[in-house]
């Protein structure tokens, strides 16, 4: 009787031993080198500084060589695979050291595939990422309750059920990971990402005291007034050209250019850009948001055009 009360405890100690050891999880990764080793030297003082220095020292990211952390490079398909699967080793109690193969990424891959965090194969592993892509990679690093919820969304303006890893993205954003880059948490699935942008992702995915309690607004309905686009004073260089009146700011804070004021033709489908004309206004104006579609025309333009409306009609 004595034996099995004793065999009883054992195994309970060795089972809550276990459970401790398995997440790094609740707690997130912990840091396993010190940023003061990396040598960076093209690692600005900004925002993205804390969010580099974090991904060095938990081992998801490095550096390109030669001192170059590369901040506003674009993540290759390749690299968000890699960080995807070492987060998935180190999340697992693993060193994050991948296995090696002819190309530096075959390890990589062949250990995305085993674990489920590639589903599908890339056509050139060296293409640049888009930002449903990495959060598909991401959004199948961990085990599901490494994605435990704390924000109840449902929708994204620009997300739906054809957005390629539509799931992984909701699940991103219901765990804190990812925000948005508006009031309305607009994702721009196809946009590329940067290494500096990865790192952030990369951090709050990692550590949980990271992440992000949001409260989303609704996307406003076709026709309300989203705010005023004002002349900015400053220029336009473009194609060795300086181009005066062709940049406007929505609140005061976020660009947007005279598509126009580059010598833009529209031909119902698509705009294409003309040189020649890339030095005045002309009879009809269409602005473009950065990264959006066009938000307002007016009338006949101006070299110091008026203050201008923009509404979400397209």
């Amino acid at each position: 009787m004595k034996k099995r009360n004793v065999l009883s405890l054992l195994l309970t100690a060795a089972l809550c031993l276990g459970l401790l050891a398995t997440p790094a999880a609740a707690a997130g990764l912990t840091p396993i080198k010190d940023y003061g080793d990396a040598g960076f030297t093209d690692v600005p003082d900004n925002w993205s500084t804390p969010y580099i220095a974090a991904c060095y020292e938990l081992g998801l990211m490095s550096g390109q060589g030669q001192g170059r952390f590369a901040p506003n490079g674009r993540v290759s398909l390749a690299e968000g695979i890699a960080v995807a699967a070492r987060m998935h080793d180190l999340w697992r109690g693993g060193d994050g050291v991948l296995p090696q193969g002819e190309v530096w990424y075959d390890g990589a891959v062949s250990y995305a595939w085993k674990h489920k965090i590639l589903t599908n194969t890339p056509n050139d592993y060296t293409a640049p990422a888009t930002r449903a892509e990495v959060a598909g990679f991401l959004g199948r690093a961990l085990p599901e309750e490494g994605y435990t919820p704390i924000n109840q969304i449902a929708a994204l303006p620009d997300v739906n059920s054809a957005t390629p890893n539509s799931q992984e993205i909701l699940k991103l954003y219901n765990a804190g990971v990812l925000s948005g880059s508006d009031q309305y948490g607009t994702f721009a699935p196809s946009s590329y990402i940067t290494r500096a942008e990865l790192a952030a992702i990369l951090c709050r995915l990692a550590q949980p005291d990271r992440r992000m309690t949001l409260s989303l607004r609704s996307y406003p309905p076709e026709g309300v007034v989203l705010g005023t686009a004002t002349p900015d004073p400053k220029p336009l260089k473009f194609m060795g050209r300086t181009i005066y009146g062709a940049v406007y700011k929505l609140a005061g804070r976020y660009p947007m250019i005279s598509l126009d004021a580059l010598g833009a033709a529209f031909d119902g489908t698509n705009f294409y850009l003309n040189r020649a004309k890339a030095t005045a206004w002309h009879r009809r104006t269409t602005w473009w948001a950065s990264g959006s579609t066009p938000c307002a025309r007016a009338a006949p333009g101006r070299p110091s055009p008026p203050s201008m409306t923009t509404s979400s009609t397209p």
